[in-house]
């Protein structure tokens, strides 16, 4: 009998899971606020720039950090705008996949001659910012799922992507499979689930406690999770056509094969 493990509302993974590239976005907003004329930084030269989190881990929903300026009477609207934007995001514990293509937009936003300019060009580059996140948030909960897998003994690991999902199907030298989805929710969070997939002995227990270990010391932090047993009956997507046959049944391509074959009877 086969068993899954949902995790809701994962909130943070190690930084340590992170992709190549990825880097964090203080870092790089940093620089260019410390690149900003004298004028834009009226008031402010000197000051630290906050963090909101220790960067070695990866929130889901990292905010940003409040950036008044001390005498925002000094600056025009426009400036005060950009220098704002910039010390928001060189606060922030955002990461971005890399670092290209982010001087291009900072010079969009010093650009900007009027406030509703300046105010859609740190709106563009907010928006961009946090959507990068999202991509590195997400890599990072795959590799910490191939990693969780390959700890609890299922090490051929095939990462794919499956439509609005991302999924890991982990196989063991068997062909059993630990099948892990992570999936956006309608709050713009991500959930996690994890099944193990084609063990009849009543091991899936056990094999889950260890997944469930090893993605925690990987850092991924969710609401409460929840288990409980399948039956099974696969409750993720279907796997690919190389995965294990579930619980000693046929694979997912012998089962289609199958149904093409009665449609095909029944015409």
């Amino acid at each position: 009998m086969s068993e899954i493990v949902s995790r809701p509302r994962v909130r943070s993974v190690s930084s340590a899971n992170l992709a190549a590239g990825a880097i964090a976005a203080a870092s790089l907003f940093a620089a260019a606020l410390r690149a900003l004329s004298s004028a834009l930084r009226t008031s402010n030269t000197g000051e630290s720039v906050p963090r909101n989190l220790p960067l070695n881990a990866v929130a889901a929903r990292p905010a940003l950090a409040a950036a008044p300026l001390s005498a925002p009477g000094v600056l025009p609207a426009a400036e005060r705008i950009k220098a704002e934007a910039l010390r928001e995001l060189a606060g922030s514990n955002y990461f971005v996949e890399s670092a290209a293509g982010w001087r291009e937009r900072v010079e969009a936003l010093q650009a900007a001659t009027s406030e509703p300019m300046a105010l859609a060009a740190r709106q563009t580059l907010l928006d961009a910012v946090a959507a990068s996140h999202r991509s590195v948030f997400a890599r990072a909960l795959t590799e910490a799922c191939v990693r969780a897998s390959a700890a609890a003994g299922y090490d051929r690991l095939d990462p794919a992507t499956a439509g609005l999902c991302l999924r890991v199907v982990a196989r063991d030298g068997q062909g059993r499979a630990l099948v892990s989805e992570i999936r956006p929710n309608a709050a713009g969070e991500f959930d996690l689930a994890t099944e193990v997939v084609g063990v009849s002995d009543g091991s899936c227990h056990a094999i889950l406690d260890r997944f469930e270990l090893a993605i925690q010391q990987l850092g991924v932090e969710s609401g409460p999770p929840e288990r409980r047993a399948t039956g099974g009956i696969c409750q993720l997507l279907p796997l690919p056509a190389a995965a294990a046959k579930r619980d000693g049944g046929p694979t997912f391509r012998q089962r289609l094969l199958n149904a093409q074959r009665q449609r095909r009877m029944g015409a």
